[in-house]
Parts: structure tokens; sequence; C-alpha cells
């Protein structure tokens, strides 16, 4: 539980630290009209594009951090993603939720960071809403923190970890995954906020594990 909390605290110090910066160079600060606790993640995502006038098929995935509840209902939403606005100019979106569920958006207007990945918004969040979450949670709150990494990484199936391919809303275990490159991918935490957690999940998209250099299945 230690670790988790500590985790938790990263991921939260983090997002504390880039929120604000857009809040103080934005120049438009859009309210969604769409509330978490009772739309999907695509919902959202939809309801972001409409108000914020970002142009939707150049948008690319950045990091996420989604808390979710007992049942499976967001409790707290933060992600970002690079996009061009409506005049063309590529910016940096912060997106991100208050404890009653009510969404904003910002736009940073300052010099656009780099991606580290290629994955659509729309893409990772399909994907993520077809997960059985009330099943996987088993009734507990939980952390899903997406991130992009490169380089020489390992994957087990151990005692404090597991890997699993996440596809069409089935998580289907794998033994090990290895990867050597330098092209980003994402990487997907699911973990338990309780004490005597299970193992912490790692989920990858079918396209993310094109980039492995080998793959092995339970």
């Amino acid at each position: 539980m230690k670790k988790v909390c500590l985790a938790l605290a990263l991921v939260m110090s983090v997002m504390a630290g880039l929120l604000p910066a857009a809040c103080g160079k934005s120049s438009d600060v859009v309210r969604v009209d769409t509330n978490a606790k009772e739309a999907s993640l695509v919902e959202i995502w939809e309801a972001v594009v409409e108000e914020s006038g970002v142009q939707d098929s150049h948008a690319n995935m950045s990091q996420l951090s989604l808390w979710l509840a007992e049942d499976g209902s967001i409790d707290m939403l933060h992600y970002i993603f690079y996009a061009r606005d409506a005049k063309g100019y590529s910016r940096t979106y912060f997106v991100q939720t208050n404890y009653d569920g009510d969404v904003t958006c910002y736009r940073d207007d300052g010099p656009t960071l780099a991606a580290f990945g290629e994955i659509h918004p729309l893409r990772m969040f399909e994907e993520l809403d077809k997960v059985p979450l009330t099943s996987v949670q088993a009734g507990h709150e939980s952390l899903v923190y997406v991130t992009f990494t490169a380089g020489d990484q390992g994957y087990h199936d151990t005692e404090y970890s597991a890997p699993y391919l996440l596809k069409d809303g089935e998580l289907v275990p794998l033994k090990e995954v290895i990867f050597h490159t330098s092209t980003p991918w994402a990487e997907i935490r699911f973990s338990w906020l309780q004490s005597g957690s299970p193992p912490v999940q790692f989920w990858f998209l079918n396209s993310e594990l094109g980039k492995a250099e080998s793959v092995a299945y339970a």
C-alpha cells in the first residue's frame, strides 16, 4: 500500500504542477458541458472537441490520470493532449475535472512540447471504455495512469506486476513483454488503492505491442 500511495502522490504532484502552469498562460479556458460522473471517456472527449474548437484529426495523447470509485465511475480525471486549434496552431491542452465531475479544458499558448506518443485520445478512450471495470476492480477504488516511455524495459508476470493485452475490452494475460526501442509506447498502469491489493497491472494496446522486441503469452 505504501508504494501505491507514493505513486499516487507522485502522479498528483506532477499533474498539479502542470495544470496551474497552463491556466496561467491560457487565453482559452472552456467549461465543458458534460459531467464526468455521468459520461464515458469518449463522451467527455467529444464534448471537449466540440467546445474547445480543436482539430480532432490532429490530436495526440500525452498523459492521463483516472481515479475510479468502487463502482467504476470516474472520481477524478486529468489528461493532456496535443492538437491544432481552430486556426491551425499547435497547442497543448489540459483537461481536468473537479470533485463534482465538472470538466474544464485549458489551452496552453506557450511553445508546444514534444509529444511522447502517436495515439489519438479517442482511440485510447474507446479501448478504456470497453473494459468491464466493475469486475476488474472487485469493489475497490483504483487508478489508471497512462504515460509514454521508450528505451530498454521489460514487463513480467510476477507477484508484484502483471502485463496484459487490452483488446476490445478483454484483458489477455501476457507472460512477458520486452522493449528495446527509441519509439515511445503507451504504458497503461492499473492499480488498486487499498492495502493488500493485487499486483499492479500493465495494459498494452495491440498497436503498442507491435513496438516490442518480444511478446510471450501466458
